[in-house]
């Protein structure tokens, strides 16, 4: 075969092949970002729930249900960064000896960690545990 041939077979091949790869591999870059920025939605969704629910329980027991706080307790933990969780830990301890002064205490510092976990801030320091 002559080397012209071959150049234009692989010219030809390339053609057909190099915007199928292209493709493909933006479908999937596309698909990898909507995944993320339906977690992100889910992640902020939770947050939310979270420290509402919590500010509700302190301010007024009977306003949430147990399951709803209960919920909102488990749920935090798939969403919040692991450096926070002595701080939820720390929290939850307050509100299961019904020391309402303690966890009122520090539920604006665990929602701003929350928030700055969120918006992609480093985490430097904890609410429990100050640096």
């Amino acid at each position: 075969m002559d080397t012209t041939v071959i150049v234009a077979l692989v010219a030809a091949i390339s053609a057909i092949v190099s915007p199928l790869v292209a493709n493909h591999l933006n479908n999937r870059h596309a698909l990898k970002m909507r995944r993320l920025e339906l977690y992100t939605e889910k992640r902020i969704a939770v947050i939310n729930e979270f420290v509402s629910n919590i500010s509700k329980y302190l301010v007024n027991e009977s306003e949430v249900l147990e399951t709803e706080l209960g919920a909102s307790i488990c749920s935090i933990y798939l969403y919040a960064p692991r450096e926070i969780w002595p701080d939820l830990d720390a929290l939850y301890g307050y509100i299961a000896l019904n020391d309402r002064k303690s966890a009122k205490r520090v539920l604006p510092d665990i929602a701003k960690l929350l928030s700055e976990s969120v918006s992609g801030s480093n985490i430097k320091k904890t609410a429990h545990n100050p640096k």
